[in-house]
């Protein structure tokens, strides 16, 4: 049976065998968040605690046994630096999809998931220009770390565990982690010239809400922030319902990366570039470039054609969140072809951020039998499936179709025409 080795911080080794079953992550222990008692993570931050944390993520990408690995840092640390440790390697694994510096960073596992990642910050970040900037409620500080890159930057939070983090992630990423302090947002007092970025916690009571009512700090709160200062970007969850006074007087813009609807946020003052007209922005997935819409003035739903051209448009996310199919459309030379559908059918490829274009190959009943024949003769199958417009379809019979050739194709079963069809389709790969 194979066996595997790791070096601890005792210098003791710790083996696992590879016929063992992995441990779910729920299944041991975790630090907790919630304690005001900062010397663990003060630890964490030492030579000891870096290396036992670069030890820890070590075994964990070599495939190690969680509970092994959680044994020997126990007989080495204790158990409560053995568990921070872990938590830690998890975290920072989890982190790197978002931070480039994520292992030598800090988080928590609540506010890791509601931390802004760096390309999106750094988006957020350049609409600041030359102003000081004051970050609340700031979290482990995604966003503080991309404002401190572009000018002063101070951050705000009231829990002393994200305070800290935030202070040491600002450090490791060139910042100085003398701009972060642990305080309410009630109490927070801003200069004149500084504008504000408020990102307020979606789970106060460890549920998720998109009530602003339940936000902490609550709507009250953050109006009077928002009125007392000269401009404000406050970070939402997308699907946040707003007061209707915000939508006239500030701007909306949802924002899209790696194909989702990350965030909504709320400009006011003069970091609304548009106030009172919805925008979708879709940045690249490497951040180099970004694609958006702004509402029109005269807004009108384009054109419903009875058939198909050659390509198929589906708007991305954020551009749904926004309600701006509309505008997508004027801005591709899109066309309807069924009522409440947001598909969109064009005579050209589109090249652009803001939706996934598909060249049309077929279009057929909706039926796999129908379906499978195509497939065979083109020598390919169906790699995703995608539904709009029709309720209760069971797909399981769609998944099962077979075929011989590499799946590099989109099923689209939608309706066209309010006639229920399945479209066969190949992506258009962005250049």
């Amino acid at each position: 049976m194979l066996r595997e080795k790791t070096n601890w911080p005792d210098g003791s080794k710790a083996k696992r065998s590879f016929s063992e079953p992995l441990k779910q992550a729920h299944s041991l222990p975790i630090m907790r968040a919630n304690s005001t008692d900062l010397s663990l993570w003060q630890w964490l931050t030492e030579s000891a605690g870096e290396a036992a944390i670069a030890q820890t993520s070590q075994a964990l990408q070599q495939g190690l046994n969680e509970l092994t690995i959680l044994t020997a840092l126990r007989r080495s640390l204790g158990p409560e630096k053995a568990s921070a440790a872990l938590e830690q390697a998890r975290l920072r694994r989890r982190a790197a999809e978002k931070f480039s510096q994520a292992n030598a960073m800090l988080f928590t596992a609540r506010a890791l998931a509601q931390a802004t990642g760096e390309i999106i910050a750094d988006y957020k970040a350049a609409r600041f220009g030359d102003h000081p900037a004051c970050d609340l409620c700031c979290g482990i500080g995604g966003d503080l770390i991309a404002l401190a890159r572009r000018g002063a930057a101070r951050g705000i939070d009231q829990d002393p565990i994200a305070a800290f983090c935030a202070a040491h992630n600002c450090r490791v990423n060139g910042g100085d982690a003398n701009n972060v302090v642990c305080a309410r947002v009630e109490n927070a007092k801003f200069d004149p010239q500084e504008r504000i970025h408020l990102d307020p916690d979606r789970r106060p009571s460890s549920t998720r809400t998109v009530d602003l009512k339940f936000f902490e700090p609550g709507l009250s709160v953050i109006d009077q922030v928002r009125r007392q200062v000269p401009a404000a970007a406050i970070k939402l969850a997308p699907a946040t319902r707003l007061p209707d006074e915000w939508y006239r007087d500030c701007q909306v813009e949802w924002i899209g990366h790696r194909g989702e609807c990350k965030q909504q946020i709320v400009w006011s003052g003069d970091l609304a570039l548009n106030p009172g007209r919805r925008a979708a922005t879709v940045i690249a997935n490497d951040g180099s470039s970004h694609d958006q819409l702004v509402e029109g003035s005269g807004r009108s739903a384009p054109p419903e054609l009875k058939s198909l051209y050659t390509y198929l448009i589906e708007p991305h996310a954020s551009v749904l969140a926004a309600e701006l199919t509309w505008e997508l459309a004027a801005e591709v030379n899109g066309f309807r072809f069924s009522p409440e559908i947001v598909y969109l059918t064009t005579d050209r490829p589109q090249q652009t951020l803001l939706a996934s274009c598909f060249e049309i190959l077929e279009t057929v009943q909706l039926r796999p039998s129908a379906i499978e024949p195509i497939l065979n003769a083109r020598g390919h199958g169906v790699f995703e499936i995608k539904t709009r417009g029709l309720v209760g379809i069971d797909l399981s019979p769609f998944k099962q179709i077979k075929s011989d050739g590499p799946k590099s194709l989109t099923l689209v079963l939608t309706r066209v025409a309010s006639q229920p069809r399945a479209l066969i389709c190949r992506r258009i790969v962005r250049e």
